[in-house]
């Protein structure tokens, strides 16, 4: 059995459960079943234009939408490990052990991301802390201090891996409020989809939960997103 349809007809038409289960004859070319699929995807997807596919043809068309390079995404797209230290929690700041109010410090280690070109981040933290009331509005900040062009410094210049109160003059890539509450004494959260630039860069975090830290764990973990899972 085969199907008969016009080039300007093809756009139109929908074929259950997706793709037609016989031999589609376009204009008299005559195209497999997974061949008008693929055609269809293309056309619909904004790929080729319908001014072009007239223009085009059938023929033209089809040479172009049924080239290997041109395989189409399916449907879904879901999120994949980064190619850095993908989806394993990893130490982000090995500084901020004990870092008093108000203070910021910058990360030893480097994150090369202009390798990995990781596009998302999430961060967690674990903080401890003399039993306190922590007030509203106080919360645990994270910059992204990217290496510059000289090679040696990193974000403004202004924190560096020794703790103090010395605020980078950017905004954060998050700020994580801290529970206001009585009797305190840890303080645990997290950021998610924080964007990535290519670069290579470390992170700086600054302490404005109101009181000093005696401990902290702070990780983050990269990932992307695949267009055809």
């Amino acid at each position: 059995m085969t199907a008969h349809v016009r080039l300007q007809d093809l756009c139109d038409i929908d074929f259950s459960p997706g793709k037609p289960l016989f031999p589609v004859a376009v204009d008299g070319r005559m195209f497999a079943p997974h061949e008008v699929e693929r055609i269809q995807i293309g056309i619909r997807s904004g790929l080729l234009s319908r001014r072009s596919l007239f223009g085009l043809g059938i023929v033209g068309a089809a040479a172009l939408l049924l080239e290997p390079r041109f395989a189409f995404a399916a449907n879904r797209t879901a999120w994949t490990a980064g190619n850095g230290v993908g989806f394993t929690w990893s130490t982000a700041q090995a500084n901020a052990g004990t870092l008093a109010s108000t203070d910021s410090v910058l990360d030893s280690t480097d994150i090369t991301n202009q390798t990995a070109l990781d596009l998302f981040c999430d961060v967690s933290h674990s903080l401890t802390i003399a039993s306190s009331t922590i007030a509203a509005g106080a919360n645990f900040a994270y910059y992204l201090a990217y290496l510059n062009e000289d090679g040696s410094t990193y974000g403004d210049n202004h924190v560096t891996t020794t703790p103090a109160a010395a605020a980078p003059t950017y905004p954060p890539a998050a700020a994580v409020a801290a529970f206001a509450a009585a009797t305190q004494t840890s303080v645990i959260g997290n950021a998610t989809g924080i964007l990535l630039a290519p670069g290579t860069f470390r992170w700086v975090n600054q302490n404005n939960i109101g009181f000093n830290l005696t401990a902290a764990t702070i990780k983050y973990r990269t990932y992307n997103t695949n267009l055809n899972n």
